[in-house]
């Protein structure tokens, strides 16, 4: 039997180090859909299986600076699945804040658009 690697990407704002938007090149904002979208790109020429993107209910002032204003995580990816071929997309929503048919409808939507590439990170909120 042959094993494989899968690889996922977790999409974090402006990376994971609070100072990383100051590097010369680097996303300085992740309300750019544009450098969303090269991500995205790359990660998939790259082979990754999945590009993720968490969210939370709140903003939060001492979180990493690109998480205290974000755009909703399926709606970017929405925006995403035209830019891409083969990439799943994955969010997080929160099971006790979103009703059932809510998610489903929005994940279904995500996954026509995408052809069948959605994934749901289930979660709940304090």
């Amino acid at each position: 039997m042959t094993r494989k690697i899968h690889f996922g990407l977790f999409l974090l704002g402006t990376g994971s180090h609070v100072a990383g938007w100051r590097m010369p090149g680097a996303i300085d904002s992740f309300q750019n859909i544009d450098q969303v979208r090269t991500i995205a790109q790359e990660a998939e020429r790259g082979l990754f299986d999945l590009i993720f993107m968490g969210d939370n209910l709140h903003a939060d002032p001492a979180a990493h600076p690109s998480y205290t204003a974000r755009l909703e995580p399926l709606t970017l990816l929405s925006a995403i699945a035209g830019a891409t071929k083969h990439i799943g997309l994955g969010a997080t929503v929160s099971t006790t804040y979103s009703d059932p048919f809510t998610v489903a409808r929005v994940f279904a939507s995500l996954d026509h658009l995408s052809g069948g590439r959605a994934a749901w990170n289930a979660v709940t909120t304090a």
